[in-house]
């Protein structure tokens, strides 16, 4: 039995197989229902483990931490063949929150089995996400550009390349492949995804909100990611400065909670920028304390070192601090982070404005995409001009709006004239 791309499966059960592959495309096209699929893999082959293993995935993306860990617990005593071994060994590896391991793993597996989907889909997130390496967004794009013919231009690996080409700030081809993929595969949130990078990235801001509520409203089987579709919505709408809109994305945001792994990210990362701004987000940071974090997930730890900062939490975030240090490795960035937010929200801003000097060339480590990056920088230029480093805050801001078109942006910058 093979999978979607013709890979082998370690199932002899035909109908196993087509269950596995249903989950495969939902997950891989962010829809829902991928989880039920992959169970119903295994309700016809309990022995498939890598079934336990894709569906492990779904369940950690849903937020579904406990369920998923008992999923790959499953698949790591099974029999696999070895491809399958090969990537759940990478599997592990991330939920244990060793990413660059992980990274390393997946890389390898991919030279072997370049059509290997599910490993290319992780291999992105975790260069788009978690990855500390200071050229993940140039290996993003070699590592998919390397597996592009394998796919022969499959709509899946085509929303994968067009994110890539946007990190790397090729807006117009990147555009154009989001677009196509759209185009043969309307459900296909990957490409959807990337299109709205591509809008908001050239300052396309009402067509971002106009696509990505159009798009939702005709995806069928919308899945958790829809999560952070809302986000991008409320994003473009923040930046171009309709903060309503912004404060109605963060309360769909919210509704997500317990469905998706995003919700702590998105949220914090809005609320942040809104609290930035002078906005009043309410009970927002009390809803998102209990959200499950892992300390060495940097791109979640720097999310909750907002969440502790903003409800004035300082006797848990010294700590947390401390923890983040003691992990070592690219997670004392994130502990510099947080002892840059402890000193904005403190009141020295002179403090914080002069440690985020410090951390801004490592910004990127902190993990997500470009625009996701841009709350740290935001957080920076707020300090500097709060400590009054005018001068420095619209150097800042000039750079940004060199860059992308931002209301939000443009306003700040005739404040500090």
């Amino acid at each position: 039995m093979d999978d979607l791309f013709g890979l082998e499966l370690s199932t002899r059960s035909l109908d196993a197989a087509r269950e596995f592959n249903l989950g495969l495309e939902r997950l891989l096209y962010q829809q829902d229902g991928a989880v039920a699929f992959f169970e119903g893999a295994l309700a016809h082959d309990p022995e498939f483990g890598f079934a336990s293993a894709a569906g492990g995935i779904a369940l950690r993306l849903e937020g579904q931490m406990a369920r998923g860990a008992v999923a790959l617990s499953k698949a790591a005593a099974s029999a696999l063949n070895d491809r399958e071994s090969s990537l759940l060994q990478a599997i592990l590896a991330m939920a244990a929150v060793r990413f660059d391991e992980a990274d390393a793993l997946i890389e390898s597996h991919l030279t072997r089995w370049p059509r290997d989907a599910l490993a290319l889909m992780l291999h992105g997130s975790i260069l788009n996400i978690f990855s500390s390496r200071p050229d993940r967004d140039v290996q993003l794009l070699r590592t998919v550009e390397a597996c592009l013919p394998a796919f022969e231009g499959h709509p899946y690996v085509l929303g994968q390349f067009a994110l890539a080409l946007e990190e790397n700030r090729t807006f117009t081809e990147a555009h154009t492949v989001a677009v196509e993929a759209v185009r043969e595969v309307p459900n296909n949130a990957r490409a959807a995804h990337a299109a709205a990078h591509t809008y908001f990235e050239t300052g396309q801001l009402d067509e971002c909100e106009e696509f990505v509520e159009s798009w939702i409203r005709q995806w069928e089987n919308a899945g958790p990611f829809t999560c952070h579709l809302v986000w991008h919505r409320a994003l473009s709408a923040l930046t171009r400065g309709d903060t309503a809109n912004a404060k109605r994305g963060l309360a769909d945001i919210l509704a997500y909670k317990g469905k998706s792994l995003a919700v702590l990210s998105d949220a914090a990362s809005l609320a942040w920028r809104l609290r930035l701004d002078g906005e009043d987000v309410g009970g927002v940071w009390d809803e998102l304390e209990p959200l499950p974090d892992v300390v060495g997930n940097r791109f979640g730890n720097a999310h909750r070192v907002m969440v502790l900062a903003a409800r004035s939490d300082f006797d848990s975030l010294e700590p947390y601090a401390e923890k983040l240090f003691r992990a070592g490795g690219a997670n004392r960035e994130t502990a510099r982070w947080a002892r840059a937010v402890k000193s904005f929200t403190s009141g020295d801003v002179a403090e914080s404005a002069r440690l985020l000097d410090e951390l801004e060339p490592t910004f990127r480590v902190l993990g997500g995409s470009q625009a996701q990056t841009d709350v740290f920088r935001e957080t920076h230029i707020t300090a500097l001009e709060r400590c009054g480093r005018r001068s420095d805050a619209r150097r800042q801001i000039e750079r940004r709006l060199r860059q992308r078109p931002a209301h939000r942006d443009e306003l700040w910058l005739d404040r500090l004239r």
